[in-house]
């Protein structure tokens, strides 16, 4: 859990972190974040807004797989515009083995189109933008677009196949007055204040956006799921205040009427009690919050897997939670 992550939960003038890569898919795989989707690849290919408003088909993030043993991979984001192919994907972190597992992405659904009788040539253009919180080739430019080349005479093998990366850390370092029109698209990206924000809300689409990730801010089920140690953090909080003012007048009182003798060691002893009192309401309190939100997960049908990647819980104490 990052302390950012635990100060965006607990001041409502911020959204959460679009890098977050629940956040992304959240956003951009709801009807809130179409629009912005559309203008973001409107603005990156040059192609009318409207086509591509019109035309999209947003997919889910499943990746074909050559090899019938091996499971399938989960991209960001899959979306058609007619006969282009875009993969979208949110890299917060840089690793080596994610730019492989990029080009897998890539070439695996390019394979699959080309392959498949029925699809044949129906996708000519297919795209892999990179949404990069960092600079892949480090020349400080905010995008590179990538091609395959022959070596010697530089010729492109594959007209058809482009990979853009978008560099996020390069407007960290520029002012936002002197922004173009496509970096302040992504400027929500690398803000979380709203009040920083609100040069772009005349803008429909990030509008639209920035207004449904402060509403998600309200939806613990949401909150658990995008972080939930700092969302634990968060109510840990709560429940030590709440504890605290109960147990402090009993302490005042309690300590006025003991003998003198006594007073000395009265501290130690009343600290270690505490502790453990605290310990255990903590822990009941927490365990109910949790069996609380599980509950409410089952209800809204997300598998016992995802909430055991989520909670930490065993598959068979979620089972033993009734709906």
């Amino acid at each position: 859990m990052k302390k950012e992550t635990l100060e965006i939960i607990k001041d409502k003038n911020r959204i959460f972190d679009l890098k977050n890569d629940i956040a992304f898919k959240t956003v951009f795989l709801s009807k809130e974040g179409k629009g912005l989707l559309c203008e973001i690849l409107s603005e990156l290919l040059k192609i009318d807004y409207n086509y591509v408003y019109e035309n999209i088909e947003i997919l889910n993030g499943n990746v074909p797989s050559l090899d019938i043993n091996r499971v399938k991979s989960q991209t960001d984001i899959i979306c058609l515009v007619e006969n282009n192919q875009f993969i979208v994907e949110m890299n917060n972190r840089y690793y080596e083995k994610s730019i492989y597992k990029n080009g897998y992405y890539l070439f695996s659904n390019y394979v699959d189109k080309a392959t498949n009788e029925n699809e044949y040539g129906k996708y000519l253009n297919t795209y892999l933008i990179n949404i990069d919180n960092f600079d892949v080739i480090k020349k400080n430019e905010f995008i590179y677009t990538f091609s395959i080349l022959e070596d010697r005479y530089k010729n492109i093998l594959y007209k058809n196949i482009k990979i853009i990366n978008i560099n996020l850390d390069y407007l960290k370092k520029i002012n936002y007055t002197k922004y173009s029109k496509l970096e302040k698209l992504f400027k929500i990206f690398v803000e979380t204040d709203m009040k920083k924000l609100k040069d772009l809300m005349d803008n429909k689409n990030i509008e639209r956006v920035i207004r449904f990730m402060g509403k998600l801010k309200s939806h613990k089920d949401y909150m658990i799921e995008y972080d939930y140690e700092a969302f634990k953090a968060s109510e840990y909080d709560d429940i030590k205040k709440e504890y605290e003012r109960e147990y402090k007048e009993k302490l005042d009182k309690f300590k006025e009427n003991l003998e003198e003798k006594f007073k000395e060691n009265l501290e130690e002893r009343l600290e270690e009690k505490l502790e453990e009192r605290f310990e255990e309401k903590l822990a009941e309190k927490l365990e109910e919050k949790l069996e609380d939100q599980v509950t409410k997960m089952k209800q809204n049908n997300i598998s016992n897997e995802i909430i055991s990647n989520i909670t930490g819980l065993s598959l068979d104490d979620i089972e033993k939670i009734k709906k």
